[in-house]
């Protein structure tokens, strides 16, 4: 399981956040953030998911649970290798800012990834 975090903290499609558990510990990570509808594949069943889902290593973030809250920060917009798209002017475009997100449920696997299925409201 040693390769979990190394592969969110070196890859280019990963977006930083900050996880705050309820009593206010807070983790700063890298995750696969999908806010648009997923379709999972999991031991053959394919379920969709129309909740937002932050993807990362379950060692980032001991405790987290249905009472969490993800602040998941944008930065420059990437292409396919990692590297800023630039305007006309050579400027970078930065794609949003942050966006608030509570966790509504925790679905580790065996691998030591971990998935959290998101909403915008508090549950």
């Amino acid at each position: 399981m040693n390769f979990v975090r190394p592969f969110f903290r070196n890859n280019p499609l990963t977006r930083p956040a900050t996880v705050i558990l309820s009593d206010g510990t807070e983790f700063e990570i890298n995750g696969i953030f999908e806010r648009d509808k997923a379709v999972n594949d999991f031991g053959g069943t394919r379920a969709q998911n129309f909740n937002p889902l932050f993807i990362c290593a379950a060692e980032d973030i001991p405790g987290a649970d249905n009472n969490a809250r993800i602040v998941v920060h944008y930065g420059y917009l990437l292409d396919e290798n990692g590297k800023k798209i630039l305007t006309e002017a050579s400027e970078p475009i930065i794609a949003e800012n942050e966006f608030t997100y509570y966790v509504i449920a925790v679905n580790p696997d065996a691998d030591g990834f971990v998935e959290l299925e998101l909403s915008e409201h508090q549950k």
